[in-house]
């Protein structure tokens, strides 16, 4: 019977339901709940793979194996109480929700420092991810429509590359409408992917029942426009071209 060591890493692109998935998750037993995004671990990649990999200078102190293990052991500890501190957690078993494709790309690094982690992957279709983007963030983002759906197919490709550096047992893809509309299928999948307990199983049950809509701007402007924006015929057309090749390998969009 496998048993959750934690952490839970939670990964996809932003928009895609990543939020949901956190906050639902946060029901586990002995899990804190979750409150706020990681964005930092994923800056320490390059440091930890050219480390590994004695990509160092020759007399650097931490060539030796022991070296290595002690040190990533103090990173992944410090990493630990980050996360404790910062969520009032009693706690080692944390949920990291840090989507985009930085955290995507640092999955050899967050092995390395945590072998004993589990990955869900969320993701939706591209004109969806596109939309909800720019609705959310129309300051920042109106206009950039098409480089945010080039962006999309970057962190699916680079989640497809990754993924095989995670264990099969270990990692999960989950279709975000199927969190939406078909919240106890999900359950169930999770159910058996972390053999999950019958408590945890209703407590993750009742709470995506209940919050169905839970991935929304919950604040500002973009929490009174968000559902008004409609991308136009030529945008789609454009987000289509963009994501058409990528959309092959995830038959989920494609029904």
């Amino acid at each position: 019977m496998k048993s959750v060591c934690g952490p839970i890493f939670i990964l996809g692109f932003p928009r895609s339901g990543t939020t949901g998935l956190a906050s639902g998750l946060s029901c586990l037993d002995g899990f804190a709940s979750y409150s706020k995004e990681g964005h930092f671990i994923y800056l320490f990649t390059e440091a930890i793979l050219r480390i590994r990999d004695n990509r160092v200078n020759p007399n650097c102190i931490v060539r030796e194996e022991s070296a290595k293990a002690a040190l990533f052991s103090s990173i992944a500890k410090a990493v630990d109480e980050a996360f404790i501190n910062s969520l009032d957690a009693d706690s080692l078993k944390w949920i990291d929700k840090t989507p985009d494709i930085q955290q995507v790309n640092a999955i050899p690094a967050l092995i390395e420092l945590f072998p004993e982690a589990w990955f869900f992957y969320i993701y939706r279709d591209p004109r969806e991810a596109v939309r909800s983007n720019v609705a959310t963030w129309p300051d920042i983002l109106n206009g950039k429509e098409l480089e945010v759906a080039n962006r999309w197919v970057k962190c699916q490709e680079a989640w497809r590359k990754m993924r095989s550096h995670i264990p099969e047992e270990k990692r999960l893809e989950i279709f975000q409408p199927d969190l939406r509309d078909r919240p106890e299928n999900v359950v169930d999948e999770i159910r058996r992917f972390l053999s999950l307990g019958t408590r945890d199983s209703e407590a993750l049950a009742a709470f995506w029942k209940q919050n169905r809509v839970v991935n929304r701007p919950n604040h500002g402007e973009a929490a009174k426009s968000y559902d008004k924006l409609v991308l136009s015929k030529k945008i789609i057309k454009k987000v289509d071209e963009i994501s058409a090749q990528e959309i092959q390998n995830w038959p989920k969009i494609l029904e």
